[in-house]
């Protein structure tokens, strides 16, 4: 069988980057990093399939003499189930590698597979960004050109096949925390398959801080995102933020999907945290959520953090949602313990009951329960486990779990 061939140049990718930066560091570099994650999952999929997965993800960073960095983080993994849902090949995914270099007081380089953000869109990117930050003393300027990174849902190998450009301008030295006007354009072959324009502003008062974003589509002419809020501080313990969004999802010009409609989503939040305590914090919440045709749902959320004591953690929460899409009323608890300094307990339990319809008066539950363990075998090195139970009106009993052996070097 012929392997994967785009899965293995993920691997040769990752593998190439740390060859560079072992030898590197062997030259008497100043300073090299590695993180190593080995995990075992098991349990059963969505078919009730046992599914036991073995993964290993690596994470480094090399630090140059001369104002340059690598950095790296991907997988490989192996799956033993029956094939049904995931790929039984073995896997391979460069999440980001790429290099930094800031040699030159007017500008820094990034080159490689790396998350490009921009107000206009965010991307993973198989290319260059450039940040010219000293464009002047008030404003810099990004550029971003590459291959946008395709991941698909049930394997682990990526495929660059659309072409981006992105371009941002932002101010510095204003007084605003955040300010930048932003655009992302996207080609399938020679045809624009994304064109969006972005802002994003954000300002720091003594007791306020206001902040806006949003996303326009040329294409679509609709705003994708909108953002815009305003946060408060009353008193030293009071906490309050008020908030509209807005989301209008649309796809690449060239997908499928594209031709689906999508409604538009609005949401108005008012939230408030009070520190009763040094170690209890409250908090409650409101969420109007609105729909086109006049759907609408209203949602609150009580519930706090509370320190027990200095090795104990616990966060409670209930919720209740009426409106488009039934009633519901949930519940969550969770929390640390550290029995030692070396050793620490984690558990939690959550549970909803719902009404998918609101004029037909019948519930359904689901609650999932969870305990974990972490201990510190050096101050390197750790192990955790976690086990997890699922019941719900789709599975009488799923048990999942992850044990992690963690180290760094």
């Amino acid at each position: 069988m012929l392997p994967n061939l785009r899965s293995t140049n993920n691997l040769i990718g990752l593998g190439a980057i740390f060859l560079v930066c072992l030898f590197s560091s062997g030259a008497g570099a100043a300073s090299f990093s590695l993180k190593s994650s080995s995990q075992f999952l098991w349990g059963e999929n969505w078919l009730g399939e046992n599914d036991p997965v073995v993964a290993e993800y690596l994470k480094f960073k090399y630090d140059g003499e001369s104002k340059m960095r690598f950095t790296g983080y991907g997988r490989a993994s192996k799956s033993f189930g029956a094939g049904t849902l995931r790929d039984t090949a073995t896997q391979g995914r460069l999440y980001y590698g790429y290099l930094d270099y800031w040699g030159i007081d007017s500008f820094s380089l990034r080159a490689g597979r790396q998350y490009a953000s921009y107000s206009a869109g965010g991307m993973v990117l198989d290319g260059l960004t450039a940040d010219f930050r000293n464009l002047s003393s008030y404003a810099g300027m990004a550029l971003s050109a590459g291959s946008d990174v395709q991941m698909p849902v049930n394997s682990d190998y990526s495929t660059d096949q659309k072409t981006a450009l992105a371009a941002s301008v932002y101010l510095k030295n204003t007084g605003l925390t955040e300010a930048d006007l932003s655009y992302v354009r996207k080609y399938d072959g020679k045809s624009a398959a994304r064109e969006t324009v972005g802002m994003n502003v954000a300002s720091s008062f003594r007791l306020v801080k206001p902040y806006a974003r949003a996303a326009y589509n040329n294409l679509t002419e609709s705003f994708d995102t909108i953002i815009a809020g305003l946060d408060i501080f009353p008193t030293a313990r009071l906490a309050v933020r008020g908030e509209y969004y807005q989301a209008y999802p649309t796809f690449d010009a060239s997908s499928i999907y594209s031709v689906f409609a999508v409604d538009r989503y609005s949401e108005y939040l008012l939230k408030a945290a009070y520190d009763v305590t040094t170690r209890f914090t409250g908090f409650a919440a409101y969420k109007r959520q609105a729909y086109e045709e006049n759907d609408t749902a209203d949602v609150i959320s009580l519930g706090g953090t509370y320190l027990p004591s200095d090795n104990a953690w616990m966060n409670v929460t209930v919720d209740n949602r009426q409106g488009r899409g039934g009633r519901l009323w949930g519940g969550q608890i969770y929390g640390d313990y550290g029995i030692s300094g070396d050793l620490k307990l984690s558990s939690g339990i959550q549970r909803d009951m719902y009404q998918r319809v609101e004029t037909v008066d019948t519930w359904a539950n689901a609650s999932r329960y969870w305990l974990g363990i972490k201990y510190r075998i050096k101050e390197e090195s750790q192990v955790t486990v976690r086990v997890e139970e699922n019941v719900n009106e789709n599975f009488n009993h799923r048990l999942v779990g992850r044990a992690t052996f963690d180290i760094s070097f």
